[in-house]
């Protein structure tokens, strides 16, 4: 991974982002709207995700 530059102009405070609920205090955000065939799709990718956050006591 290489070293991050300086912030560039869709870093700046007060750009729309988009979330897709996860679980109850997990939200992935986006800079782009996801369809809601494509939300359902990350939400089912996410599960390993949310097991890992349960088993480590962070959600």
């Amino acid at each position: 991974m290489s070293a991050a530059g300086p912030p560039g102009p869709e870093s700046a405070a007060g750009v729309l982002v988009r979330g897709v609920r996860l679980a109850p205090g997990v939200t992935l955000l986006l800079d782009s709207s996801p369809s809601p065939e494509d939300a359902a799709a990350i939400a089912a990718a996410a599960a390993p995700l949310l097991d890992l956050l349960t088993e480590r006591g962070l959600r």
